[in-house]
C-alpha cells in the first residue's frame, strides 16, 4: 500500500496531528534500492524525499515545509534536524 512506502521505504513518518512534527527514517538497504521520490502533500507545501545512489554514494535529500519541526532517524540515533532541507550521505 502507499503508505508502507511513504512509511518504510521513502522514510516520512507523522510524528503529530496535522504533520506539525515530521520523523525522517533512512532505510536501512538504501544503497539496494532504485532512485526514490516521494512526497506527502500538506497544507503548508509539500515534505519531499528523494533517494538517489550515485558513484557507490547514497544521499537522503528531503524539504520539510518550515513551519514544522523535522527529526531524523539514523540507525538508532535520533535528533531534531537545524534544518528542514538538506542532504544526507546515508
Amino acid at each position: 500500500p502507499a503508505r508502507d512506502f511513504l512509511e518504510y521505504i521513502a522514510g516520512i513518518r507523522l510524528l503529530s496531528p496535522f504533520w506539525k512534527k515530521v520523523l525522517l527514517v533512512t532505510p536501512l538497504n538504501a544503497s539496494k534500492l532504485p532512485s526514490i521520490n516521494a512526497s506527502v502533500p500538506t497544507y503548508y507545501g509539500d515534505i519531499s524525499v528523494k533517494i538517489i545512489t550515485e558513484s557507490e554514494q547514497t544521499k537522503y535529500i528531503y524539504n520539510v515545509p518550515d513551519e514544522f519541526t523535522c527529526f531524523i532517524k539514523q540507525g538508532d540515533n535520533e535528533m531534531v534536524l537545524s534544518a528542514n532541507s538538506g542532504e544526507l550521505v546515508i
